[in-house]
């Protein structure tokens, strides 16, 4: 039985991927997104080419480090190696905070007259998911 501590995975569109090979988290400080990479073997029909895989960018994905969730986003990267006896991919997750570094503000109301710091920054964040 495998060592729970040693375990990590991602979940992505119901599916657990965790036959890696290789994991990294990366958390900066004051960088607004952090990021869990694993290098895993794809599960799939090697008969009909991988064709049942949906796994994309922007999908909703939550990576765990040891049963503990270290990152909930959505799949930024998906590489695909391969050869006639192998197949790998690698799958990066990256923070729901990604989204406010990949957006601009839509300025509803347009004007925060007499609002609070918090007031705007929620109004900001709440389009793109982020609380």
């Amino acid at each position: 039985m495998a060592n729970p501590a040693e375990i990590a995975n991602i979940i992505a569109l119901g599916e657990s991927y965790d036959y890696w090979e290789s994991v990294e988290i990366e958390r900066m400080y004051g960088q607004p997104a952090s990021y869990m990479t694993l290098t895993v073997a794809e599960i799939g029909d090697v008969n009909h080419g991988y064709k049942n895989l949906k796994l994309k960018n922007n999908d909703p994905a939550q990576g765990y480090l040891a049963g503990q969730l270290a990152a909930n986003g959505v799949v930024d990267t998906r590489q695909v190696a391969y050869d006639p006896v192998n197949h790998s991919v690698q799958i990066r997750v990256a923070s729901i905070t990604e989204n406010l570094a990949a957006s601009s503000v839509s300025g509803k109301p347009g004007q925060y007259k007499n609002a609070t710091f918090m007031s705007i920054v929620q109004a900001i964040c709440k389009p793109v998911g982020v609380t």
